[in-house]
């Protein structure tokens, strides 16, 4: 059964002196629960790459690839994250035994360059090479 135009009044004049049951988004900003999954953030310093965040991610969003030694005798690592990729699910934080990833409340990611959705970065540990060291000989 279709409706009239007439038949809807009656319903829309109720709901006139209702609350608002969404926001005025952008202007309105919804309070975000604190369990909430949004953009990851890195701490590169906690960093012993592992590589376990890239093994256990669902979408292959995280890549770590090794670039060789410094002459201080630290491993250098490149991360390349591609946030279209990422499905915001958290394992790669949960499974991160240095706690170097977090999820973060922020969701507001648009772009209108697709380059602009990986994000690189480049840094060295020590932590890595003696444990690389262990599991070759073992």
């Amino acid at each position: 059964m279709v409706r009239t135009i007439g038949s809807m009044f009656p319903e829309a004049f109720r709901h006139l002196w209702k609350k608002r049951a969404t926001v005025l988004y952008p202007f309105e900003k919804l309070e975000l629960t604190y369990r909430y999954r949004g953009k990851l953030e890195f701490f590169d310093e906690r960093c012993k790459g592992c590589k376990v965040c890239e093994e256990d991610c669902p979408s292959f969003a995280m890549e770590i690839k090794d670039e060789g030694k410094e002459q201080d005798g630290k491993t250098k690592f490149r991360r390349i994250y591609h946030t279209d990729r990422c499905l915001f699910c958290g394992q790669c934080a949960e499974s991160c035994m240095s706690e170097s990833i977090i999820l973060t409340k922020e969701f507001e990611l648009a772009e209108s360059d697709k380059e602009k959705f990986t994000i690189e970065s480049t840094y060295s540990t020590e932590i890595i090479a003696k444990e690389r060291e262990v599991k070759e000989d073992g």
